[in-house]
């Protein structure tokens, strides 16, 4: 009796069969659905265990990114963006604490050397009393990056680097 108890106790953790028949209630009928279920719930567990570490991972890079940009203590915000479609474009955003009176001019020299002709550049006071500044560059590289070359990525570095 115990033993049938606890074959339907464990049938009743199993997903639902479409068809209500009694025979999916029986012993044998359900130690075989178990024995289907629990490796299809395996491969679920390592499919969605093997997605979150994609995913902290990710994270992780994000966060190191951040990070990065943070240990420039007068650096409040730092993006830079490819125009897609629009043949190598950036937008280079920098929002920071005005520290020296170059460092306008520091910039578009890290950002020409790093093979970008400079389309337009604009500048910004966003509060006065704590020097905050925006600098907006739009730029095009002078010549195609290699294929697979991340040369935004190496471009917010270098430009993070020239601030520090």
């Amino acid at each position: 009796m115990r033993l049938h108890a606890s074959y339907l106790t464990l049938g009743t953790l199993l997903p639902d069969l479409p068809s209500s028949s009694k025979k999916k209630w029986c012993a044998p009928s359900i130690m075989d659905r178990v024995v289907t279920y629990i490796p299809k719930l395996r491969n679920e567990v390592e499919e969605i265990t093997l997605r979150k570490q994609n995913l902290v991972e990710k994270m992780e890079t994000k966060r190191s990114s951040w990070e990065s940009e943070r240990q420039v203590p007068h650096i409040r915000a730092i993006s830079v963006l490819e125009l897609v479609g629009s043949g190598h474009e950036a937008v280079v955003q920098i929002s920071m604490k005005k520290e020296k009176e170059d460092e306008f001019s520091n910039l578009l020299h890290v950002i020409e050397v790093q093979g970008f002709s400079i389309l337009s550049a604009s500048t910004s006071q966003v509060c006065q009393h704590q020097r905050v500044v925006c600098y907006n560059f739009h730029c095009k590289m002078d010549e195609k990056p290699c294929e697979g070359d991340d040369y935004i990525t190496v471009l917010k570095k270098n430009i993070i680097a020239s601030l520090s």
